[in-house]
């Protein structure tokens, strides 16, 4: 099922830019999760669109696992929701490889 609330983040000005452009954006995260230099969607947004998706895939599939697939920004930013650590950390994780499983248990 495709589910909005795991799109990719909007990178705001870098989109469609190379990813080495990311790298400010992931610097400014680190310092402030509620930032939006030159549009970006901040961490605060993405963490609350995927903590919103969650609630609801649970209420709807209540005591079942399901499987979340999206691009790894969103994936490293929703780690920190499930571990409950500060956005900011996000770049300090685990890197998650591609088509990597990871097993993340309820926030």
């Amino acid at each position: 099922t495709l589910e909005p609330g795991l799109r990719e983040r909007f990178f705001g000005r870098y989109e469609g830019l190379s990813d080495s452009s990311y790298h400010e954006v992931w610097r400014l995260d680190s310092v402030d999760q509620r930032h939006q230099v030159q549009g970006v969607e901040s961490v605060v947004s993405v963490r609350e669109r995927v903590r919103e998706l969650v609630t609801n895939l649970e209420k709807s599939y209540r005591d079942q696992q399901f499987l979340l697939v999206a691009h790894g920004d969103v994936l490293q930013i929703s780690q920190t929701l499930f571990q409950n650590i500060p956005g900011e950390r996000h770049r300090q994780l685990h890197h998650l490889e591609v088509a990597e499983i990871r097993r993340l248990n309820h926030w």
